[in-house]
């Protein structure tokens, strides 16, 4: 991942496991 497109990615990972 790279830039803010992996930040959101991952962000948006952890809300799916939360």
């Amino acid at each position: 991942m790279w830039g803010v497109a992996g930040v959101k990615m991952g962000f948006v990972q952890v809300q799916n496991q939360t």
